[in-house]
């Protein structure tokens, strides 16, 4: 069964929208001035108005989707050379180059979502402190949890996403029903 390749295209765009909301609902509950960086202790080190944070917030949002669809885009057109795959020559011919491409959407799609929900989660971090108080980072150790939380996710879909690709190549073509 084929994956749902435009699911897997739209749905970074749902993630992207908490993000989106997220400066809006804390436009009216900030500080003039808050605090857009932090130390490694949590402490602020950086401040700046909160238009600031706003734009700061939003770029990193944009630049992520925009990297996102830039990497679908040179899945499909970069060279054979260029892909990092188990039996490159055997997934960069004419015939396997699609059910490659249909295979790497949904790895990188949910890899986004899950960059998506860290940036959500940081930043919304960021403004609750802000909100209490600019000085010290609230839940400061929970960031770190979040971050250690999705690298164990991203190795672990890197793995199933390695793998996926061994099992299919130690099947022939003609044994295979999936596709």
């Amino acid at each position: 069964m084929k994956p749902n390749t435009r699911f897997f295209l739209i749905l970074p765009v749902l993630f992207l929208i908490p993000n989106i909301i997220l400066p809006i609902y804390y436009e009216s509950k900030l500080p003039s001035t808050v605090a857009i960086h932090y130390d490694i202790n949590g402490d602020a080190d950086r401040y700046g108005n909160k238009t600031t944070l706003f734009y700061i917030h939003l770029a990193v949002a944009i630049v992520s989707i925009l990297i996102f669809y830039s990497t679908i885009a040179c899945v499909s057109k970069c060279p054979a050379s260029s892909l990092n795959v188990p039996n490159r020559e055997y997934w960069a011919t004419s015939e396997m180059r699609p059910v490659l491409v249909e295979k790497t959407i949904p790895f990188i799609s949910i890899i986004y979502s899950f960059i998506e929900v860290l940036d959500f989660c940081i930043f919304l971090i960021v403004y609750r402190s802000n909100v209490i108080d600019a000085k010290k980072l609230e839940g400061f150790w929970s960031i770190y949890i979040i971050i250690s939380v999705f690298f164990v996710l991203i190795l672990i879909f890197s793995i199933r996403f390695k793998k996926s690709f061994k099992k299919i190549d130690s099947q022939p073509l003609s044994q295979r029903d999936d596709w």
